[in-house]
C-alpha cells in the first residue's frame, strides 16, 4: 500500500495512487491516518499533478481520511490559497468530505472563488460528479 502522506510527483504522466482519470475528469481518493497539515497536502499535489496533466475537472474524496478534527476557518483560508495556486486557475475542483467537515456558509467555497478557484464541497460523490459534469 503507498504510503498515503508522500506527495505526488506532478511532472510523472501516469496517475498517482489514489487516483483515476476517465471521461475528461479525474477522481482522488487518499487514504490514511494523517494530520490536517498532512491532507491538505495530499490534496495540494493531487491537483498540481492534474493541472500538470492537462485534467481541467477534479473531484477529490477525502472520506478516507481520518485522524483530524473539522478545520477552523482561517485553516480553511489558509489551504484554499496553495489549493489555488496549485490550481493555477486551470483545476476546477470538487471536494467530496464527511458532512461534519462541512462548513454551513461553505466559507472554503467562498474563500477559493474569491482567490481563483471554481470549487464547490459535497457530501456525496454523486452531486460533486453532476457539478462537474455540468461546468464548461
Amino acid at each position: 500500500m503507498p504510503d498515503p502522506t508522500s506527495a505526488i510527483d506532478p511532472v510523472s504522466t501516469s496517475p498517482p495512487p489514489y487516483f483515476s482519470v476517465a471521461d475528461g475528469f479525474a477522481v482522488y481518493r487518499p487514504l490514511g491516518c494523517v494530520t490536517l497539515k498532512e491532507a491538505t497536502a495530499l490534496v495540494t499535489s493531487g491537483i498540481a499533478w492534474a493541472r500538470a496533466q492537462g485534467v481541467r475537472k477534479l473531484m477529490v474524496v477525502t472520506t478516507g481520511l481520518s485522524g483530524f478534527k473539522s478545520p477552523s476557518l482561517a485553516e480553511r483560508y489558509f489551504f484554499l490559497q496553495d489549493w489555488v495556486r496549485a490550481g493555477g486557475g486551470f483545476v476546477r475542483l470538487a471536494m467530496v468530505i464527511a458532512p461534519e467537515m462541512i462548513d454551513p456558509g461553505k466559507f472554503g467555497v467562498a474563500a477559493g472563488t474569491n482567490a481563483g478557484i471554481i470549487n464547490d464541497v459535497f457530501a456525496c460523490e454523486e452531486q460533486a460528479l453532476a457539478w462537474l459534469r455540468a461546468l464548461e
